[in-house]
């Protein structure tokens, strides 16, 4: 036996097939990483045009990624970020308008303002409720939210975190942002008045959560509902005579000691324009948020603990559920028969119809709180 072991052929190289596998599995592998690492790429891609960078192997990106090239040239190189390669680069153009935003009013037609939440931002938008006329208002590093038209259409109201949390005004087609509050905390849902003298948004100051307003010709700032619980979300009639806004002022944490129940005890109250006589419209179990006026006045839209849109009189009577065929996080009445119902789908209070505006790129996770400047708003 130990003669037939001697003159047997060596096999070596078959016991060290499984290093060989492991080294050249490691050299492809580093030569790979080393390609997808290569950074910057570039390609040559027009102004404003939108780039997507598709998912891939060796570490590309999971998900669709946007990115939007410069603007200061008419050719312009963009780059694309580290872990994509131009194999794997697909792009699609899309001519936008970039800000400033440069297309005129057209006075015959209504206009849509509204928030994307972009990868590492929010961005603010502009579109006519015909689906034209897409351009950006905003496009940056910061959170650009809530905008709100003013009722003479010449400025945009909306939150941002730019120079300090506060609330911002800009004309529309983006230009000239000003600050116009100072101090405080947690500013959201500004709203004006019918005349666009005052606007009325929710902040913490002085460790109030309450609605507060300012004047925007003298600079003076008030609290309004001045309550001890959260005011929020407030709404102002279209004669300016009264105050809608949600509160969880019937929340009592010494009955509930679930601390996420203040959260779903919102309710609707009524007030004076100056926060007196608060009255409480809604009864409904759970949560009631984003009160709107109709036309007239007569009437409020809010939205119930199900997601659903509820009309109900100024008074608290007559609340009836407008359709159980759709959920939404706002609505408001466009025009007398037809209704926005969440991100831009319109209402159709005729036959109950949906259309949704989409003739705008996809760019981000989706349209949010949506103000819209009707055609009789425009001078």
């Amino acid at each position: 036996m130990s003669e037939k072991k001697k003159n047997r052929p060596s096999r070596w190289w078959l016991r060290s097939i499984p290093i060989w596998i492991v080294f050249i599995l490691l050299i492809a592998g580093a030569a790979g990483y080393m390609t997808i690492q290569r950074t910057p790429y570039y390609i040559e891609v027009t102004p404003g045009v939108i780039i997507t960078a598709t998912p891939g192997a060796y570490g590309a990106p999971q998900t669709n990624r946007t990115y939007i090239s410069p603007l200061e040239t008419a050719t312009q190189a963009a780059e694309v970020p580290e872990n994509v390669t131009l194999s794997r680069l697909e792009y699609e153009r899309h001519e936008l308008l970039r800000m400033p935003c440069t297309i005129p009013f057209e006075p015959s037609v209504g206009y849509f303002v509204f928030r994307i939440w972009m990868q590492q931002s929010m961005e603010l938008f502009r579109i006519d409720e015909n689906g034209e006329g897409f351009c950006y208002l905003t496009d940056d590093e910061y959170m650009d939210d809530q905008p709100a038209w003013s009722p003479d259409g010449q400025q945009i109201a909306f939150v941002s975190n730019r120079e300090g949390y506060g609330i911002y005004l800009m004309n529309p087609n983006g230009s000239d942002i000003e600050r116009v509050t100072t101090g405080g905390t947690a500013y959201s849902f500004p709203t004006w008045s019918p005349d666009g003298q005052t606007l009325y948004f929710q902040a913490t100051i002085d460790e109030r959560f309450d609605i507060y307003a300012l004047d925007l010709q003298t600079g003076e700032q008030w609290n309004v509902t001045n309550h001890e619980r959260l005011d929020t979300m407030p709404a102002i009639s279209p004669d300016g005579q009264y105050i809608a806004f949600a509160s969880d002022r019937t929340f009592n944490p010494f009955i509930d000691s679930n601390p996420q129940a203040q959260y779903n005890s919102f309710d609707i109250y009524v007030a004076n324009i100056d926060g007196t006589n608060a009255r409480r419209i809604t009864l409904d179990q759970g949560s009631e948020e984003s009160p709107k006026w109709s036309f007239d006045g007569s009437k409020l839209i809010y939205v119930n603990n199900h997601r659903q849109l509820v009309v109900i009189n100024r008074d608290g009577s007559e609340a009836q559920l407008l359709t159980d065929k759709f959920t939404a996080n706002y609505g408001y009445w466009l025009h007398t028969n037809r209704m926005l119902i969440g991100r831009l789908r319109i209402l159709n209070l005729t036959d109950n119809s949906i259309l949704e505006i989409q003739s705008f790129p996809d760019i981000g996770s989706g349209v949010q709180y949506a103000d819209y400047l009707g055609p009789q708003n425009m001078e």
